[in-house]
């Protein structure tokens, strides 16, 4: 008996270190860490749209732009130009107070938790927006001069481009 564990554990153990290089390497990490180019906009439904919405949005919009200024590891670009679209969604008293479960665009919600916002990065390359490269959802994630949920957004940048 001892013998099969062992060498499961060899194999396991010889496996690991190719899973974890593998999934550092992926297509979709080596995206965010090698984009200069940004635009930012807004989700609307299926939609990335650069006008904002509402005031809650602009005021989103205007401390995110600040943000990857002083990060200078982004330029803001247009649409076409862009690696990245960095898109939000700031949810606010609009986004309802029932204390009921639902779904939004694919996110699950429950209770107070619509309130939250939201922080999309998607691949500019793409026509539509699909999948996510990188997604944030947080209550009051897009308030204030440093919004938190794009400081996830830049921590998480960081780490990958350390380990490149």
């Amino acid at each position: 008996m001892r013998k099969p564990l062992g060498v499961t554990l060899l194999i396991v153990g010889g496996l690991l270190p190719a899973v974890t290089s593998s999934s550092q390497n992926s297509p979709l990490n080596q995206r965010l860490g090698h984009a200069r180019n940004v635009a930012i906009g807004f989700e609307v439904g299926a939609d990335f749209v650069q006008s904002p919405p509402t005031d809650e949005d602009r005021e989103a919009l205007y401390a995110i732009r600040q943000e990857i200024e002083r990060s200078k590891r982004f330029w803001i670009v247009d649409r076409r130009a862009a690696d990245l679209l960095i898109a939000i969604r700031v949810r606010g008293e609009s986004g309802g107070g029932s204390t009921n479960a639902r779904t939004v665009d694919g996110l699950h919600f429950r209770g107070g938790d619509n309130k939250a916002d939201i922080l999309s990065v998607y691949d500019a390359r793409r026509p539509q927006l699909s999948v996510p490269l990188w997604r944030g959802v947080r209550v009051d994630g897009l308030r204030g001069d440093r919004p938190p949920l794009f400081a996830s957004f830049q921590a998480d940048v960081e780490r990958l481009a350390k380990e490149r």
